[in-house]
């Protein structure tokens, strides 16, 4: 009984609010159980984010062996991508 009563009270006074906010509402969205102040392309910036997580670099060449050098070309891949792949051959006799 108790709770019946507050839910109409509380859509009553959302309902008031709701009229008074209505003329200065801009961009916001607004329901029962929501706003957004500052709505923004929430499934693009996600799907980005996770492109550039899932992205795949191949990089390959002759390497002779595995050094520093080797390491600092390959570490900028890092930020750029979540995997890549080091494909070498053999050096040539």
């Amino acid at each position: 009984m108790v709770q019946k009563f507050l839910t109409q009270l509380e859509n009553l006074a959302f309902k008031f609010q709701y009229r008074y906010m209505k003329p200065k509402i801009t961009r916001e969205r607004v329901g029962r159980h929501y706003a957004f102040f500052h709505p923004r392309p929430t499934g693009k910036i996600v799907l980005d984010a996770y492109s550039r997580r899932t992205r795949t670099i191949l990089v390959t060449g002759v390497f002779d062996i595995l050094h520093s050098e080797h390491k600092k070309f390959c570490a900028p891949l890092k930020t750029w991508a979540a995997v890549y792949w080091l494909a070498s051959k053999p050096m040539p006799a």
